[in-house]
């Protein structure tokens, strides 16, 4: 990805793939995971696309960089930037985004967001990436006004969970 300001360094870590290995965590894997029509891949990937640009922008790139080097557990670093980062995607479409790729999209971005950090020489292992998507899922519910808790309980069967609908509740996500 030559030309994009602030490109992370080529040095592999330990906990990176030997080159050619498969890598569940990686960005083709993710995708290949998610099963998307045709209908859905175009529209995921413009939203793919719209994150990074933000990601390596000059004005944004240096933040990500300190956040992901700051403390805190892994996890954590790499959830919260990708719902901030879904949150500036969320205001810059004025709310536009399909809502049923908002999640999808946010996976991709932290297969990337993930591959960053471990190109920059951090360790991310399998269970601190699936750690990382349980706290993204659950921060994007929350930011889309769902309750993660009254969520489960629906998908369990339970009475008096959250009607389902086809956008975030009103004032989310801003």
């Amino acid at each position: 990805m030559a030309g994009i300001v602030g490109e992370p360094p080529k040095q592999v870590s330990s906990s990176a793939p030997a080159p050619g290995g498969d890598d569940p965590m990686s960005h083709d894997a993710i995708m290949a995971a998610m099963h998307l029509s045709d209908e859905q891949r175009d529209p995921l990937m413009r939203i793919v696309a719209a994150g990074k640009k933000i990601l390596y922008s000059k004005q944004t790139h240096p933040m990500m960089v300190e956040a992901m080097q700051g403390e805190g557990p892994t996890e954590k670093k790499l959830a919260d930037g990708i719902i901030g980062l879904i949150g500036l995607l969320w205001g810059e479409s004025k709310g536009s985004l399909p809502p049923q790729l908002i999640i999808p999209a946010a996976m991709v971005l932290m297969a990337d967001a993930a591959d960053f950090m471990r190109q920059a020489g951090e360790e991310v292992t399998p269970e601190q990436f699936g750690m990382a998507n349980e706290l993204l899922i659950d921060g994007l519910l929350k930011q889309g006004g769902v309750d993660p808790e009254k969520l489960a309980g629906v998908a369990g069967g339970q009475a008096g969970g959250p009607s389902m609908s086809a956008a975030p509740a009103e004032g989310a996500m801003a």
